[in-house]
């Protein structure tokens, strides 16, 4: 529902994942072969975006509900169960909510106050739930019409839900620009840095080690530590092609109870050769680690998938999957593995009359 100056729009999506055939290949004995069903999930993604626009002020209000498979949301995060032990599909919960409002300060200059919290709780004891919640003031300098300057402040708050009780605040700076080259080209640059601050409850936590397989106490004191951050970005659109390449160093809150520094390259592509065909390609290498000097959980990823999309009805959609996937991880006796996945979907989406 809209008018002129209120909005009001709403989103539903279920999915459903049914697993006909997995195989297992690895050099570990005792490694059970899972069963299919054990990677069946569902999803569920619900949101309500509210929005009223008056003279040169913007303000919305975003709230979200989103129910997932660890399958799908923990792999470029904690990756997928550290390779010891096959876990099937686990539920994630998130619970968010996000303000933010827009002032045109005036014909050069505008400034976005975004805010947000956010909390995810896990059906796997392998993860941990947290919550997590941040503020960012983005600040814009329109040179000329295809150029603008931006400088972005930003502070964000991640507390974990676990014995070892740890609390991370995060103060960080970036600028940068984005220019629209032509009607189809876009090129965005954002470079800065941050300081993290941890604050660790009970002095330390109890692992196992998994050389030795003996159980040992972690004794680590409040620390703080600087990093890069940023991103670089370039994308092209039109009518039946687009291409986006993009690079990035983010920190970002994570299911393994700590905050995690994250850089990666991730290109995708689409083609729409007639009008009720689509294909994409999405690939993405990266390297995801704790951002505490004395526990570090380095972990390399990559994954690349190729999907095919068919309309063959007014509101149906069939399509065929192929992705492959790695990870490593750098600690001794957490190794690393290799996936393929192949899959079909059929969707429906409801007629705009309804919705």
């Amino acid at each position: 529902y809209s008018t002129e100056r209120f909005s009001l729009i709403g989103d539903a999506k279920v999915g459903v994942e049914r697993y006909g055939d997995i195989e297992l290949d690895s050099d570990d004995p005792a490694l059970a072969e899972p069963k299919a069903s054990d990677f069946d999930n569902e999803s569920l993604d619900l949101t309500l975006d509210f929005a009223y626009q008056w003279e040169l002020h913007r303000v919305s209000l975003e709230g979200r509900y989103w129910l997932d498979s660890t399958l799908n949301t923990q792999f470029t995060d904690t990756g997928l169960g550290g390779l010891r032990e096959i876990e099937g599909a686990t539920e994630r919960e998130t619970i968010s909510i996000a303000p933010a409002w827009n002032w045109q300060i005036n014909q050069r200059q505008e400034l976005d106050v975004q805010a947000g919290w956010r909390q995810v709780e896990f059906e796997s004891d392998l993860y941990v739930d947290y919550d997590y919640s941040n503020l960012v003031f983005n600040w814009a300098y329109f040179l000329n019409e295809r150029m603008r300057l931006q400088l972005q402040p930003m502070f964000s708050r991640y507390e974990n839900k676990a014995n070892f009780a740890v609390t991370s605040d995060t103060f960080g700076l970036e600028g940068g620009l984005i220019w629209s080259v032509t009607e189809k080209w876009q090129l965005n640059l954002l470079a800065g840095s941050t300081r993290v601050y941890t604050e660790y409850g009970g002095g330390g936590f109890f692992v196992v080690n998994p050389d030795t397989g003996l159980i040992e106490f972690i004794e680590i004191d409040d620390q703080d530590a600087n990093g890069f951050t940023g991103s670089a970005a370039l994308t092209f659109d039109d009518e039946y092609h687009g291409f986006s390449f993009n690079i990035s160093s983010r920190v970002t809150p994570s299911g393994d109870g700590v905050l995690r520094q994250t850089d990666e390259a991730r290109a995708t592509y689409y083609w729409k050769p007639f009008e009720r065909i689509r294909l994409d390609f999405d690939a993405r290498i990266g390297q995801s680690d704790t951002t505490e000097e004395r526990a570090r959980d380095a972990r390399d990823y990559s994954e690349a998938a190729v999907r095919f999309g068919y309309q063959f009805a007014q509101q149906w959609w069939l399509s065929a999957r192929y992705r492959y996937r790695t990870q490593e991880f750098e600690r001794n006796g957490l190794g690393e593995g290799t996936g393929n996945l192949f899959n079909v979907g059929i969707s429906y989406r409801l007629p705009e009359e309804v919705l």
